[in-house]
């Protein structure tokens, strides 16, 4: 019986030894995989930043793009759907009501990373589970030759001449984060016979703010509402426009950053964490707002920037506080999905 049980004992253990040899296999096909990043910044800028950050840490990322005009938007719901499932590692936003979501429904990590303390306090989420970097100004685009001066220039919507403005589709992006704004102080129904009145008398909603950019460069509209980035795209191919900061009724400014956050289902928790320091450093705000879209530092920044960069940096200490109006952006999006029949 002894010689029977010792002849026996290597059958037994090829089934341990199968099983040991995938989990480790399992793990290090894990351990081994590149860092997926859903990003809803633009692709040509953002990949310069994936391609240095790999250079820099010997860290692969993969990234996943969305539509133009509702990349934000359908990224969130597509990680909203896959839920703890997601194969996303880090989500890079380029707005910051997106993230907004996915910290209702409890399906981010928090992390404080190195860089995080040179974002300003308004500009992040208090126990670290989102923050900002490199941001856009919302402004009121103008075309030179049909409005020649500043002088007497409204920074809010003018009534009187709907029919020659152009906004963008407000269930998306900075848009909606506008509205959003506008809904917290002037109040729902305010904004929605605002909203109304504006249409009714010919306001152009269009696909996104690009669209509406071109609408105004190209003279057929007056003016219009966009981001900063947009605007200078108009600039650099000699459009005759000029802007200014779009104004709240209180006065304050819109300055919307990117924003990341890393998913509480990655498997890639380390990779995740050096990624996200990344991008909050002065190195990667820097070389934002030295591309073409000319990205806002939120954090101090030591080398010199371009000068439309500087000019618009004086303007983030007046910024409204976006963290005040994430409770707006669910019943906001539900009025406008009605209003534009979108389901």
């Amino acid at each position: 019986m002894k010689k029977n049980s010792r002849s026996k004992l290597p059958f037994v253990l090829i089934p341990v030894c199968l099983i040991i040899i995938f989990l480790l296999m399992t793990y290090r096909s894990k351990s081994d995989k590149s860092l997926i990043v859903y990003c809803s910044h633009d692709s040509i800028f953002a990949e310069e930043v994936f391609q240095r950050f790999t250079q820099k840490t010997g860290i692969k990322v993969t990234p996943r793009y969305d539509t133009e005009a509702s990349k934000s938007l359908g990224l969130t719901e597509k990680i909203l759907r896959e839920g703890k499932n997601t194969d996303c590692d880090v989500y890079w936003s380029n707005e910051m009501f997106s993230v907004a979501a996915l910290q209702e429904k409890n399906l981010l990590r928090p992390f404080k990373a190195n860089n995080w303390q040179r974002i300003p306090n308004k500009f992040k989420d208090k126990d670290g589970l989102w923050s900002g970097f490199g941001a856009r100004m919302r402004v009121v685009i103008f075309n030179t030759e049909k409005y020649p001066s500043t002088t007497n220039f409204k920074e809010s919507f003018i009534e009187d001449d709907l029919s020659a403005q152009a906004i963008a589709l407000p269930l998306y992006g900075t848009t909606l984060t506008h509205f959003a704004l506008l809904q917290k102080q002037l109040g729902k129904t305010q904004l929605q016979a605002l909203y109304e009145t504006w249409r009714k008398k010919g306001l152009q909603v269009v696909a996104g703010n690009g669209p509406s950019r071109n609408l105004v460069a190209n003279g057929n509209c007056t003016y219009g509402w966009t981001d900063t980035d947009d605007y200078f795209g108009a600039v650099d191919k000699n459009a005759p426009v000029s802007m200014l900061p779009a104004k709240l009724p209180d006065g304050k400014t819109i300055i919307i950053p990117n924003t990341v956050a890393i998913l509480d289902s990655t498997d890639r928790k380390a990779a995740a964490e050096v990624f996200v320091d990344y991008l909050l450093s002065e190195e990667n705000e820097v070389l934002l707002a030295k591309s073409s879209s000319r990205q806002i530092p939120l954090g101090k920044v030591n080398e010199k920037l371009p000068q439309e960069v500087q000019n618009l940096q004086r303007f983030i200490d007046e910024a409204a506080d976006l963290r005040e109006i994430f409770a707006e952006r669910t019943p906001l999006l539900n009025w406008l999905k009605e209003t534009h029949k979108i389901k």
